[in-house]
This record gives structure tokens, sequence and C-alpha cells, in this order.
């Protein structure tokens, strides 16, 4: 397992980057921290 999470969450700033370039309206992001989530919401309405 040494190294799996190395790369967690590297591609992030690629999708919010991509959602932008494209002309989509900003990505919500939730956090519920009681249980460890977090939601990424990509409307696609622009």
């Amino acid at each position: 397992m040494i190294g799996f999470g190395d790369n967690i969450g590297s591609g992030f700033m690629k999708i919010i980057k991509a959602w932008n370039t494209l002309g989509f309206n900003n990505p919500e992001i939730h956090e519920e921290p009681e249980v460890n989530e977090v939601w990424l919401t990509l409307p696609l309405s622009v």
C-alpha cells in the first residue's frame, strides 16, 4: 500500500480547469465531515 495514495486528488484541478475552459458555470463543492465525504457538482448549464 506504500505509495497508493500519492496521486489521490491529483486530477481535481484538471477537472476544474477543463470545466471552466468549456464555459460551464462554476462547480460546487460540498463537504460532509461527519462521514468524510466531499461532493463535486458539475452544472451543465452555461
